[in-house]
């Protein structure tokens, strides 16, 4: 599931020539935004603007379609490019896979401890200013300035994303849980709401059969991967689908 089955709610994905690739440049999702104090402000307010988006956005019929799916139990395991939404926080073990993790979530540059962008006041902080201090880092360090001894570095927060040249630490984890669902032989692939140009974690194997949803016809890169092409409205689809 990619960032396309959001735009139905007013949410741009990002390749679309509406997308959010035709408002700003697309070097903003690469770590090198980071480096530049003036580039990371943009960065920040970009996602800051994206994160209220998408918590005031409400769901659609395709997000209730994954949801009825999982809650009969017919959805194997969700790999998702979309940082937006999820599908709630029941405790159901792994069932859902943000593959380019979630906006909902700051990370520290020096412990790697990722904190929520709701708590703390952190969501109130304008995105324009310096990046907030890392919480557990400066508990650390005050609680070592107490006692005299040498204060330890205090990391500052980021979006916890990937951005697209950077290696996901969780890459050998999402490996895994995709080969052993494809050990269980799943029926379908069903893929939405993604145009298939980032780097990806499917292989072809002919366990079942891949459905791809999409106005826009998939690569002919994908030819013998893709069985069928689904050229229709993501909602429209699922509706269409349900009546049947």
């Amino acid at each position: 599931m990619g960032a396309g089955i959001s735009t139905n709610v007013g949410i741009p994905d990002f390749r679309s020539k509406t997308g959010i690739y035709s408002l700003v440049d697309r070097h903003l999702f690469y770590s090198s935004v980071l480096f530049n104090p003036e580039s990371r402000s943009l960065f920040y307010r970009r996602i800051a603007d994206m994160c209220r988006d998408a918590k005031n956005a409400n769901p659609i019929r395709t997000h209730h379609f994954i949801r009825n799916l999982r809650d009969s139990g017919k959805l194997m395991v969700g790999l998702s490019t979309d940082i937006l939404k999820g599908l709630g926080n029941d405790n159901r073990g792994v069932e859902y896979v943000l593959l380019h993790r979630s906006l909902y979530r700051l990370r520290c540059s020096n412990c790697l401890v990722t904190f929520s962008w709701h708590e703390g006041g952190r969501e109130m902080e304008s995105p324009s200013g310096p990046e907030p201090p890392c919480p557990g880092c400066t508990k650390i360090s005050d609680d070592k300035k107490a006692k005299r001894k040498r204060v330890t570095a205090i990391g500052k927060l980021r979006p916890d994303i990937v951005l697209y040249d950077e290696q996901d630490p969780r890459a050998e984890a999402i490996s895994a849980i995709a080969s052993h669902d494809q050990s269980l032989r799943p029926d379908v692939l069903l893929i939405m709401g993604t145009s298939l140009t980032t780097y990806g974690v499917i292989h072809k194997r002919r366990t079942g059969k891949v459905v791809f949803v999409d106005r826009t016809e998939p690569a002919k890169s994908w030819d013998g991967v893709i069985d069928y092409w689904v050229e229709w409205d993501y909602d429209a689809w699922v509706e269409d689908l349900v009546k049947r």
